[in-house]
């Protein structure tokens, strides 16, 4: 593959000197996920730690010094934030905010939605289609490509005056002749029932319960200046539209025109509308007033964003740490002052009103839209980071139009090296979401977002992409990005089929990623200032090297397999016994050992938990688990743990917790799933704390109740009884995260070694007894043949009937090597090309026989003979 270096770009800036300065952290890391995080410079925290620690600086609303000296570091952070965006406070007030979305509340709680109590039918109100059905009803009306934040805002829109809400596109906006037009062709979002209510509410209290004064002095104008400037709205029956888009897609980059905006401020545009002269403006008697907020969150990290030109918005929300990377929690609503007047407040928190009495409905709102809209005291010690921050930008690159041009080449690229990508059979390697080719940095942002195909054209799931590439050392997202406008509309989801993604158990942020072959999410890669070509080439080396399949496979034959136990021409014997008692702690083999309710006795029976949160600790998180060593010592009762450096630690294997009815239980949460156990006392959690460096305690399962149970059905298959079709028996589970026993095959273990050989050479040299300890199995079994525990249905060892649940699906923990605690791709990487998308090794399995005949005398024994029973095959 063609690779490019930095000498190879334009010499914007200083890329590679930037990054030695003040990005030293991402030494071995690829980070490509500056639309979710950019980075923040070093020097910008530590300048803003300087100041805090040189300065004393009091709360804005006393007048002391130190408070003065706050006030001035706002009012600084105001002007310094309206001049980086091209404008001033003569045209644009900043209401502090803690991020974009709380500025997108803030703009919905306090726009002035109303609706018509004309009588209009149920049809006409939700019927977006004819916007003079309902002429004096609010419309809010927001492109199918915006953040939930901004979709979020439909809610309040509905509650609060009951407006009608719109979607349209992109390519509504650019064929529509005027906002009628592009109303009578948007799809319209069903509310009736929300509707109906706010009706109601409306009903009996026709304006929002907004304050009120007798001061002239601190009144808020009843003349409404709209638009430019240029129209006074007289009407005070008019209806007040909001339409919403962002600069920059955070789905795939795709930029959006600023020139919208003028086009949806047009004034007059329902027919009913009559405009004459007022003598300070035209007079607008009719009731269609369009105003547009426009999200710039995703675009003013990697390009100039200009509000001092002919297209000028009347509100603009953003996130601070999306363009500054530090600090977060802190966003701006930017409030045009032609429409300032527009916001209020039913709700008034302290510093924004002028007075008021608890005794009586009395209170004066402060007239800056600014100090009636932040509730209580600003966070200004947070704010003083803004005026640092955009020093320090600003003296590593020499502009936003530079920084502009740097990631626009990087994504373009990307995108052009992902595009020559093809497999053996000359198809695509990815699939990407974009129209605008990345022909130009006006269109496109730095934004790549796709997903890898298979040579058959089957999908990869992006969850097994995301995983891969954590294993690589490599940041990137997954998923659908908080835009499921943009999702749907990119991936074919219909709107009936996201609701049955919903029934079927598909949640956002989970790792469904693919339900019936289709997609539910992409992969996306994004660029920041601090990014370099090493980086795209990082991240392309790893897709082409990890999915690209350069020569068609080998055609396997298979025979056909039947039902009976023991008919394998191979003869299988259980190899090696280990249970883990310290969940994420290291294995314990034993030559035998007697099964228990959970599985085999007091495997991942205790797991190590935050004192602070009370969150069990994972190897994920925390490899040095890794290096504690639990040991269970049945004819004492103890539970002996070591660690390299540390005393030996005893705890006795019946905690005093469980005949102790005045020692509560402690709750941890495992898989999602809230768990109980007893705390193993202070002396374990000073060992546990003095091993792990963090404060920690011991948590054992707490036996005596019912806990984690794992629903299993009891039937065979081939059974035809009606009656046992419905049977399901719960197993009960230990601290293990899906069924009671994992069992790894020796055969699958050898040939997935000569599989990592084949890919690396001898850059990865791993024993067999190395990788087998990777996949933490709780049995070992020899004698079968590669991959064959996929179509077992249940094994026979011994007395013991263990049923086959399912393969489990590996993640990053088998890249960490459990002697050193370091991490490496391998052998995730090559399961991820021969294994599924979603890199399954092993099987789940839970006894059969507890359930029939729970004796303690069950025990498994090293040199058992296992004799697997395969599935079924349908002729």
């Amino acid at each position: 593959m063609t690779e490019k270096n930095e000498t190879a770009g334009t010499n914007l800036y200083d890329v590679v000197g930037v990054r030695q300065r003040e990005f030293g952290r991402l030494s071995g890391v690829c980070y490509l996920d500056c639309a979710g995080a950019p980075l923040y410079a070093d020097s910008h925290v530590k300048e803003h730690c300087s100041l805090l620690c040189g300065n004393v600086f009091g709360n804005p609303h006393s007048a002391s010094a130190s408070s003065e000296r706050s006030s001035l570091l706002v009012d600084e952070a105001r002007h310094r934030l309206l001049r980086e965006l091209g404008t001033t406070g003569d045209t644009y007030s900043v209401v502090f905010t803690a991020g974009c979305t709380a500025a997108l509340r803030l703009l919905a709680d306090s726009f002035p939605w109303s609706m018509s109590t004309k009588g209009q039918c149920r049809q006409a109100r939700s019927n977006s289609g004819d916007s003079s059905s309902s002429s004096s009803s609010s419309v809010f009306a927001y492109l199918d490509d915006n953040h939930t934040s901004v979709v979020g805002m439909r809610s309040v829109a509905w509650q609060g005056g009951g407006a009608r809400t719109v979607v349209y596109s992109a390519e509504g906006m650019d064929s529509c002749t005027s906002m009628a037009d592009l109303m009578h062709r948007a799809q319209g979002v069903d509310n009736t029932a929300g509707m109906d209510q706010a009706r109601t509410s409306v009903g009996s209290h026709q304006t929002k319960g907004t304050l009120t004064s007798s001061h002239s002095g601190d009144t808020i104008p009843d003349s409404r200046e709209c638009g430019s400037g240029d129209y006074v709205c007289s009407s005070q029956a008019a209806a007040h539209h909001l339409v919403a888009y962002p600069l920059q897609s955070n789905f795939n980059g795709m930029k959006y025109p600023m020139a919208w905006c003028s086009r949806i401020q047009e004034v007059c545009h329902c027919s009913a509308c009559v405009c004459t002269d007022s003598g300070a403006g035209r007079l607008c008697t009719g009731d269609a007033w369009y105003h547009t907020v426009l999200d710039v969150s995703g675009a003013v990290g990697t390009s100039p964003v200009d509000l001092g030109g002919e297209h000028q918005p009347h509100f603009v929300v953003l996130s601070l740490y999306k363009w500054l990377g530090y600090p977060t929690g802190l966003g701006a609503l930017l409030v045009h002052r032609n429409v300032s007047h527009l916001l209020s407040s039913s709700y008034f928190g302290g510093g924004t009103v002028s007075a008021y009495s608890p005794l009586a409905d009395f209170a004066v709102p402060r007239s800056s839209v600014s100090e009636r809209l932040e509730h209580g005291t600003v966070s200004f010690l947070t704010i003083a980071a803004i005026s640092t921050g955009f020093d320090i930008l600003f003296s590593l690159v020499t502009s936003m139009e530079a920084v502009e041009q740097h990631v626009f080449g990087l994504a373009q690229f990307t995108y052009r090296r992902l595009s020559d990508m093809r497999h053996f059979n000359q198809r695509p390697l990815v699939e990407i979401y974009t129209s605008t080719a990345y022909a130009s940095s006006r269109a496109q942002g730095p934004i790549v977002t796709f997903n890898v195909l298979q040579p058959d054209g089957a999908y990869v799931g992006y969850s097994q992409v995301e995983k891969l590439a954590v294993a690589h050392d490599i940041q990137l997202r997954a998923g659908c990005f908080c835009n499921v406008g943009a999702c749907q509309r990119w991936l074919k989801i219909s709107t009936d089929r996201l609701r049955s993604h919903w029934s079927a158990g598909h949640r956002c942020g989970d790792d469904v990623d693919i339900i019936d072959g289709h997609p539910t999410g992409a992969v996306r890669v994004s660029f920041g200032y601090m990014s370099t070509y090493d980086d795209a080439n990082v991240f392309l080396n790893f897709i082409e090297s990890s999915f690209l399949v350069s020569s068609a496979p080998p055609v396997v034959l298979t025979s056909g397999v039947s039902s009976s136990h023991g008919d394998s021409h191979n003869t299988c014997h259980l190899l090696s016994i280990s249970l883990f008692p310290i969940k994420s702690c290291a294995a314990f083999e034993v030559s035998e050992w007697p099964i228990g309710r959970s599985g085999l006795q007091y495997d991942r029976s205790w797991v190590v938990v935050l004192a602070a949160t009370k969150a069990a600790l994972s190897l994920k998180q925390h490899p040095l688990l890794y290096t504690i060593r639990p040991s269970i010592d049945l004819a004492r009762g103890l539970l002996i743990v070591q660690a390299a450096d540390h005393a030996l630690l005893e705890v006795p294997l019946h905690h005093p917790g469980l005949t102790d009815p005045d020692q509560p239980p402690v709750e941890t949460r495992i898989c999602s799933d809230r768990v109980c156990g007893w705390h193993c006392g202070e002396e374990a959690a000073a060992w546990f704390t003095r091993v792990l460096g963090r404060e920690c305690f011991l948590l054992q399962q707490d036996t005596s109740i019912a806990g984690r149970q794992m629903a299993t059905s009891t039937h065979e298959p081939n059974d035809s009884s009606a009656a046992s079709d419905s049977q399901h028996t719960p197993v009960s589970m230990s601290y293990a995260n899906v069924a009671p026993f994992l069992c790894i095959n020796e055969a699958s273990v050898a040939h997935l070694r000569e599989q990592i050989k084949s890919s690396t050479g001898d850059s990865v040299d791993m024993d067999n007894k190395m990788l087998t300890d990777r996949f933490r199995g709780n049995l070992l079994v020899s004698g079968s043949t590669a991959y064959e525990e996929d179509s077992w249905q249940d094994v026979q060892i011994g007395d013991v009937l263990l049923k086959c649940v399912g393969p489990c699906s590996r993640c990053r923990m088998i890249c960490i090597d459990p002697h050193s605690g370091a991490t490496s791709p391998q052998p995730l990487s090559t399961l991820a090309k021969h294994r599924g998308k979603q890199m399954t090794f092993g099987t789940y399995m839970y006894s059969a026989t507890q359930h029939k005949n729970c004796s303690a005398s069950l025990r498994l024994r090293v040199g058992d003979q296992v004799l697997p029973r395969k599935k079924l095959v349908k002729s």
